[in-house]
């Protein structure tokens, strides 16, 4: 399965070009645009909060913070 970054292809309304198409897998994608995550983007975000590793997110990640109180 190929992993694609972004689903457009106007970078986020940055040029003249109004007009834009979706990739084929847009659930397949990291972000919609340069700007905004996509579905699978922000559930990567939240996964690493809550549960990861202090060389990502420290020096607690949400699951560990929880657990202290």
């Amino acid at each position: 399965m190929t992993t694609f970054f972004f689903c457009r292809d106007n970078y986020g309304g940055m040029t003249e070009i109004k007009e834009y198409e979706l990739c084929d897998s847009p659930k397949e994608c990291m972000f919609f645009d340069t700007v905004h995550p996509s579905e699978k983007g922000y559930k990567l975000i939240a996964e690493l909060m809550w549960s990861g590793t202090s060389n990502v997110i420290g020096p607690y990640n949400l699951k560990k913070l929880f657990e202290h109180w």
